[in-house]
């Protein structure tokens, strides 16, 4: 039976990436699927699964408090 859910030690060895980098991309919304339970983070292994076959993991967050621009 597969995990639907991976501890953050679980992801960086099934991405082969490191703990410190999935923290600092959690933080910036750039790693999906990220969920607190019980004060400590997993990650939902469908949705990382279909980011990287989408090849958008990592790209960058909307930033939904950028300040529109008025054009003249």
């Amino acid at each position: 039976m597969e995990k639907e859910f991976l501890t953050t030690k679980e992801l960086a060895e099934y991405m082969n990436i490191s703990i410190k980098f999935i923290e600092k991309h959690r933080h910036t919304g750039r790693i999906p699927g990220a969920v607190k339970v019980g004060g400590a983070w997993r990650f939902a292994k469908s949705e990382i699964d279909r980011n990287v076959i989408n090849g958008r993991l990592l790209q960058p967050a909307l930033n939904l408090n950028r300040r529109s621009v008025k054009s003249r």
